[in-house]
């Protein structure tokens, strides 16, 4: 009985230990989880592999995360420019059953791995990826990032350039989602404050970088005449650009270049073992600040011990993603005693059926609601799964590497704002932030030519030759005066003369040369066209234009039908039969009131006696008539009927009267104010349809060249008869006398000219006032001043191609996108519609 009692006391203290065994470990809380990891081939491989190991030793060794769990991880290297990759690293980690994946570094990549993450519910922390889509949590629903979207770093961008006062910039980016979704944020930026970007340039990645040449795209950068670059690609590309650039002059004292994180991070821009190359020292870039968060010092000690090279963003951010991770497994472990881990199946990717980690949501909304110290800063996530209150850097890449210059961060005031903590150097040790664009002409004597088209460019008369001081004076007109205005703004010099063949420029199909005006601006001798030219693709190609100073398009100018004096023209308003109507009706009415004042007795005589008057005027037919009549031409008579027979009479007479009044005055005033056209030619497919009034335009214009280029009618018709007539014009002026000589000729002699809308308006307003516009404008194109792009003044000219030659009305030229009203339209009001001159000779109205 004593053994028995024994044997009972040691059964209950073994089940009594036993249980609170399993109160104190749980059988469900996992002995080891795994972390998938996925980084690109662009990072640095080794740097990245330490910055895991030094995670994953952390989190074993800190007795407050996951006490009775060891953290693995597996890890897979995929080309960043294949995303397909990625997709089946994502597969391959998946079956093996890891818990969270880690990475990918790149936007393209992330969202591929995202369509496994969101099938399988596991979680997936991204260290660097930025793509603002990616923050829209309805797709990417089980996605975690590490780093702030583009548009933070689009507003940072902003806010330098705001800082130094530049307004115009040109963007070269990658064609990646890294580099289109930066520029995409920037651009809208840009549009908001009203900014210009003078020129975008995308380009390829590759992971084969002999294939990146930029050289054409940096050319035509440079002639944009802008000085501020923003870059948006990744280290590796930008080396290569950097280095185009640096050929070419665009990385000297007047320029400044804006890098986003993908050059300042990661850290494959330059050799960290040396000296920052020469050509490099001056860049300015912006990338989020790091190294504020608790470890920091435990991550820099440690790191120190692993690598020579100093730790960067992505190496960092890739330690607080896989803390996170850990973190949030803890704390779930710690609240829910029936977790479980996805069991690893084979060829998870392949299955045809719902297949998911039931614990998975879970597990996102717990690492969701972490609030931890990291080594960046502290780990936490807003509604959109985005690090909350971003901080960014400026920062200066100098001889030994990059160093800060500002900040960019949430301030006391509930704003963002920019704080420059000193002047960056900027290249070839410039201390002074460059111009963003530079117009420096001063003492420049260019040589312009042009052509005589009026109202644009005019040879003045010899009384104004008289006031002519040189040669440059000789000639007036809309482009004299803006020619002026801009030498006076720029403070440059010019000389100018008439192009030598007439021409405006056309590209001859034999010889391959351009002439008249872009061939002397392609000569050695010419620097700047400045007439009434047509800007056109072909043309760009070979020269640079500004932006157009004057928006037109094509026109008809076709001669005044002869009006013919006609006296009896007044009768017109009435037909014949109305007219004999009127004249019966006034004399029945005056035979009729004259017989009712006779027969009646109470005639003027009747009331004369009653006034005891001896001599009185009978109401005789003359005296009918008269009185009629002065009613019809609503005056008034001495003699009027008195008895009420003859006033009914006269009463209905003026009813009539007053209705035949009004009908005629709005009759007449018809036939006065509208002139109908017999040719009934009202636009420019009504020309087309007929064949008695031949039509042209001058020959190797513009014009010409888009009839020659249209496959579809009326324009195709119309170059075909063009040609077949021999209807062509040497200049525009020749083209305006001939339409202005057909007037009055049989319409089989009668001319039409097409051209541009502002010189035929002028014609037509102008004396002998014998033509007029028909149709509305076709062709919409635009008037601009032609450059040459290679020249030994390229540096000066090339500055004007992006300016704006609308004036304010303060007589200064108006840089920017905006099309203003003001100077251009003084110089439009006055010779195109009203000369200030208004003599006889050239304007006395139409």
């Amino acid at each position: 009985m004593k053994n028995f009692r024994v044997g009972s006391w040691i059964f209950l203290s073994i089940y009594t230990i036993s249980i609170l065994c399993l109160q104190v470990s749980p059988q469900n809380i996992p002995g080891n989880v795994t972390f998938g990891v996925i980084i690109s081939e662009s990072t640095d491989k080794d740097d990245a592999i330490k910055a895991v190991d030094m995670a994953i030793e952390y989190i074993n060794t800190n007795s407050k995360i996951l006490p009775n769990t060891t953290v693995n991880y597996l890890i897979n290297i995929t080309n960043v420019l294949h995303s397909f990759q990625s997709l089946q690293a994502a597969c391959w980690q998946a079956t093996h059953g890891i818990v969270a994946f880690i990475g990918s570094l790149s936007s393209g990549t992330t969202k591929t791995i995202s369509s496994i993450s969101n099938g399988l519910h596991i979680p997936q922390i991204t260290p660097t990826a930025t793509d603002p889509e990616l923050s829209f949590t309805d797709t990417y629903q089980y996605l975690l990032k590490m780093s702030a979207p583009d548009d933070v770093q689009s507003l940072v961008l902003g806010d330098t350039m705001a800082h130094y006062g530049w307004s115009r910039f040109g963007i070269i980016a990658s064609s990646s989602d890294y580099g289109r979704s930066g520029v995409r944020e920037l651009l809208k930026i840009a549009t908001i404050r009203q900014w210009t970007v003078n020129s975008i340039h995308y380009f390829t990645p590759s992971s084969d970088l002999t294939s990146i040449d930029l050289t054409q795209s940096l050319i035509k950068l440079k002639r944009s005449g802008t000085r501020i670059v923003v870059l948006n690609c990744l280290s590796t590309h930008a080396r290569i650009i950097l280095s185009q650039a640096s050929e070419l002059g665009l990385l000297n004292k007047d320029w400044a270049w804006l890098a986003t994180d993908g050059v300042t991070v990661v850290g494959e821009l330059f050799d960290s073992c040396l000296d920052v190359p020469e050509h490099l020292v001056g860049l300015v870039g912006v990338r989020p600040l790091y190294g504020s968060g608790n470890l920091q010092e435990y991550f820099q000690t440690k790191w120190a011990n692993y690598s020579k090279t100093t730790q960067k963003a992505t190496e960092m951010r890739l330690f607080d993603s896989i803390l996170a991770a850990s973190i949030g497994l803890h704390n779930l472990l710690a609240d829910n005693n029936n977790f479980t881990i996805m069991n690893p199946v084979k060829d998870i990717c392949q299955r045809t059926s719902e297949y998911y980690w039931s614990d998975g949501n879970s597990y996102l909304n717990y690492i969701k609601q972490i609030q931890s110290e990291g080594t960046m800063n502290k780990l936490s996530f807003d509604n959109f799964n985005n690090p909350p209150e971003p901080v960014y850097e400026i920062v200066n890449l100098l001889e030994k590497g990059w160093e800060r210059v500002g900040t960019w961060g949430k301030g006391r005031d509930e704003g963002y704002k920019l704080i420059m903590e000193r002047s960056p150097q900027f290249f070839k040790k410039n201390r002074k932030a460059p111009s963003d664009a530079v117009i420096n002409l001063n003492n420049v004597t260019l040589n312009i030519t042009t052509i005589l088209e009026s109202p644009f460019v005019m040879r003045k008369t010899k009384d104004e030759m008289m006031f002519s001081k040189n040669k440059n004076q000789r000639l007036k007109g809309f482009c004299i005066d803006m020619l002026e205005k801009l030498s006076e703004n720029l403070k440059f010099k010019y000389e100018i003369q008439i192009v030598k063949d007439g021409s405006y420029g056309t590209l001859d199909p034999q010889t391959k040369k351009w002439n008249g005006l872009i061939g002397e601006v392609m000569s050695e001798e010419i620097d700047m066209a400045v007439a009434p030219l047509t800007i056109n693709y072909e043309r760009q190609q070979v020269v640079g234009f500004t932006k157009p100073y004057m928006d037109l398009g094509l026109k008809l100018l076709l001669s005044k039908e002869v009006e013919k004096v006609n006296i009896y023209g007044y009768l017109e308003p009435f037909e014949k039969g109305l007219w004999a109507a009127v004249v019966g009706t006034f004399i029945i009415c005056s035979v009729i009131t004259c017989i009712c004042s006779r027969l009646s007795p109470y005639s003027l005589g009747y009331y004369a006696q009653l006034d005891n008057e001896t001599e009185h005027e009978n109401l005789t037919l003359c005296n009918s008539l008269w009185a009629t009549y002065g009613c019809w031409m609503q005056q008034g008579t001495e003699t009027y009927p008195k008895c009420l027979s003859a006033r009914i009479v006269f009463g209905t007479w003026w009813f009539a009267v007053m209705v035949i009044s009004a009908s005629y005055t709005a009759n007449l005033a018809a036939f006065l104010t509208v002139k109908r056209l017999d040719t009934g030619i009202q636009s420019v497919n009504d020309l087309a349809k007929q064949r008695d009034i031949e039509y042209g335009t001058v020959k190797n214009s513009a014009p010409q060249r888009f009839f020659a280029q249209q496959l579809v009618d009326p324009y195709k018709t119309m170059f075909a008869i063009m040609n077949a007539d021999g209807t062509y014009v040497d200049t525009a002026e020749a083209g305006i006398r001939k339409v202005q000589e057909s007037y009055g000729k049989p319409k089989n002699e009668r001319y039409a000219f097409v051209w541009d809308s502002a010189p035929l308006e002028y014609a037509s307003n102008i004396k002998p006032c014998n033509t007029l516009i028909i149709g509305n404008d076709f062709n919409k194109f635009g008037y601009g001043l032609a450059l040459k792009v290679s020249t030994h003044k390229s540096d000066f000219v090339e500055c004007i191609i992006p300016y704006n030659l609308r004036m304010n009305p303060m007589g200064g030229f108006k840089r920017g996108i905006e099309r203003e009203q003001g100077r251009i339209d003084c110089l439009h009001s006055r010779w195109l519609i009203n000369d200030s001159s208004f003599n006889i000779e050239n304007r006395s109205g139409c």
